[in-house]
């Protein structure tokens, strides 16, 4: 993605990285292949409740090397937004402030050890895309990739767009700006993408997708395929393979959703 491509938070999701790596691929190509919109992209269970709060000694112990703070990290920051305080994170992972912050001295580190598997599956979506002999299909399946990715955590397009002290997560995502401006840049060189979309308009998909995710409740998954269909068939050129574009959910279905969110707008 380019420097300037959304992001927002990945809630945890307690898969292994391959394991969510592969999901995420496999919900790019499962769209492709959908011609009724039935396959839907949810967020994934947390990570569970942490258990008691340790006794400080045994705090002090592990307070290098404990994986709960990361964990946490997810949780809260995927919940409430990169700005939670420190001391929030330290309470929802059962341990002291110091404790929090002798491992994590900067709010970025903890950012950083908190979305390392998130930013490998994003790494790993753009790799796949970006090779696609197939230039149309690859910039298609990361859009779709893209879009599944913001509908399970929000927080995480955020986080694509921060820098970070150094490390593994900078690394993967200067990475993956640079393939994902690679794979808009072949569909477009082979005449399937128009002219005049770049890497902004990514920024532009993602939060039109959120919205519809927001609103349309039970009905989401399917509105949601549909709307980045529809924006991929805009953004194509008359020469590009598109696939036809999924189901829209029924009218009434919509009727009843609007009205509830309306409702609790409201109440």
């Amino acid at each position: 993605m380019a420097q300037q491509v959304v992001t927002r938070r990945v809630a945890d999701t307690g898969k292994n990285p391959t394991s969510e790596r592969e999901d995420v691929l496999a919900a790019a190509a499962g769209c492709r292949a959908r011609t009724s919109g039935n396959t839907q992209a949810t967020a994934a269970p947390g990570c569970g409740a942490v258990g008691a709060r340790p006794r400080r000694g045994a705090a002090r112990r592990r307070g290098t090397q404990s994986p709960t703070h990361p964990a946490a990290a997810r949780r809260l920051l995927s919940r409430e937004g990169l700005g939670v305080p420190m001391t929030a994170i330290a309470r929802e992972a059962g341990v002291g402030n110091t404790t929090l912050f002798r491992r994590f001295g900067m709010r970025e580190q903890l950012i950083d050890a908190a979305f390392t598997d998130r930013v490998e599956t994003h790494h790993s979506l753009v790799a796949a895309c970006s090779d696609d002999p197939d230039t149309w299909q690859g910039f298609a399946d990361y859009v779709r990739g893209l879009s599944a990715l913001r509908a399970a955590d929000p927080t995480f397009v955020e986080v694509l767009t921060m820098t970070f002290p150094g490390g593994v997560v900078e690394t993967r995502r200067a990475e993956a700006a640079r393939g994902a401006l690679r794979t808009i840049s072949r569909a477009r060189e082979a005449g399937y993408l128009r002219q005049n979309f770049d890497d902004r308009d990514l920024t532009l998909i993602l939060p039109a997708n959120s919205g519809t995710l927001r609103a349309s409740g039970a009905t989401a998954p399917k509105a949601s395929h549909r709307l980045v269909a529809q924006l991929l068939r805009a953004y194509a050129t008359a020469d590009a393979p598109v696939e036809p574009v999924p189901e829209a959910p029924q009218r009434t279905e919509l009727y009843h959703t609007m009205i509830g969110v309306i409702r609790s707008r409201t109440a």
